[in-house]
C-alpha cells in the first residue's frame, strides 16, 4: 500500500491543504500518521475517495449529499440524489430561459417606442420592472407571442423577488458553510456596525446574507471550497469622519488579518490597507 503526503495530494489533485482538512472534518476523507510523521498521509483508498469527491463537486453536488452517496453502497440512494439535482438544474434552466425571453421582449418593445429614453446607470431591478409594467402589447399580436403566459408568470416571480430581496452593490464569497457565513456577518457587524437587510436560501442551497455598511449593500455568499488564502475581494476605499470609529474598525479588521499596512500622509493622517482574515481588501482613511 502506497501513501502520499498532504502536500503531494494537494499538488497532484489541485486542491488546497485547507480543503483536504475540511473534507476530513466533515467525515468525507480520512488520513493516517505514519511512524509519528508530523503530516497527514493518504493511502490508495483515500485517494480514490478524493477523486470521487472531486468529480461530484465538479457536478455541483452539495457536500452533505456527497457524504450520503459515499456512505451508502446502495445505488438507489445515489440515483435519488442525482434526480433531485437534475430537477433543481431544470428549474434553474427554465428560470434563466424565461428571463432571457423577458429581456428580449423588453428590448423589442423599447426599440418600437421612440419616445422611451433610458439611461443605463438607472436601469436597476425596480426601474426595469416598472418600465416593463408600463409596456403594453397590441391585441392583435397577443396570440402571436407564444411566450406571453410564461413571461407573465416570470414577471410575477420577479416582482415577488424584488419585494423580498434588496439590491446589493458588492458580493463577497467569504465562507464555506452556514455557520461560517453567520460568523462573517457578525465580524463585519463589529468592525463597521453592519446591519442585516436580508437572509435567504435560494434554490434550497445555503444561507446568503445581504448586509449594509454605511449605505452600501453587500451580499455575503459561500462556497464549500472557499479559501481566503487564494480568493480575494475588493472591499473598496472607505473614508471616516471620526478617528475613534476609524481606529476601532482598523483594530477589528486586523484580527488574524492576512496583511495590514498603516500609513500617515499629509492628506490622510491615518490610512490603513488591510486584507482581512476572509480575504477582503479594505482601504480605510480619515
Amino acid at each position: 500500500m502506497g501513501f502520499q503526503t498532504i502536500r503531494q495530494v494537494s499538488l497532484n489533485h489541485g486542491i488546497s491543504r485547507r480543503m483536504l482538512c475540511y473534507y476530513e472534518e466533515v467525515g468525507l476523507l480520512s488520513s493516517h500518521r505514519i511512524n509519528d510523521y508530523a503530516y497527514r498521509a493518504y493511502d490508495d483508498a483515500a485517494i480514490k475517495q478524493l477523486q470521487q469527491i472531486i468529480i461530484l463537486r465538479k457536478l455541483q453536488i452539495p457536500i452533505k449529499q456527497i457524504k450520503t452517496i459515499l456512505e451508502n453502497q446502495n445505488a438507489v440512494e445515489a440515483i435519488e440524489i442525482f434526480k433531485q439535482n437534475i430537477e433543481e438544474l431544470d428549474e434553474r434552466i427554465t428560470a434563466m430561459s424565461t428571463l432571457k425571453s423577458i429581456l428580449a421582449q423588453f428590448v423589442s418593445e423599447l426599440q418600437e417606442k421612440a419616445d422611451v429614453r433610458l439611461k443605463l446607470d438607472l436601469l436597476n431591478d425596480k426601474t426595469m420592472i416598472t418600465v416593463m409594467d408600463s409596456l403594453s402589447f397590441p391585441k392583435n399580436k397577443i396570440e402571436e407571442r407564444s411566450a406571453m403566459s410564461e413571461l407573465s408568470k416570470a414577471n410575477e416571480i420577479l416582482n415577488k423577488v424584488n419585494e423580498q430581496r434588496p439590491k446589493f452593490s458588492l458580493c463577497f464569497v467569504v465562507a464555506r458553510d452556514d455557520k461560517e457565513i453567520i460568523e462573517v456577518f457578525e465580524f463585519y457587524q463589529r468592525a463597521f456596525g453592519a446591519t442585516k437587510i436580508s437572509e435567504f436560501v435560494p434554490y434550497n442551497t445555503h444561507i446568503h446574507i445581504i448586509m449594509e455598511i454605511h449605505g452600501i449593500e453587500i451580499l455575503l455568499n459561500q462556497d464549500a471550497e472557499y479559501n481566503p488564502d487564494t480568493r480575494r475581494h475588493d472591499g473598496g476605499l472607505w473614508a471616516f469622519d471620526n478617528d475613534e470609529a476609524l481606529n476601532k474598525t482598523i483594530n477589528i479588521l486586523s484580527e488574524n488579518a492576512i496583511e495590514v499596512t498603516i500609513h500617515s500622509w499629509e492628506h490622510w493622517p491615518i490610512a490603513a490597507f488591510i486584507i482581512d482574515k476572509y480575504g477582503v481588501r479594505w482601504g480605510l482613511h480619515n
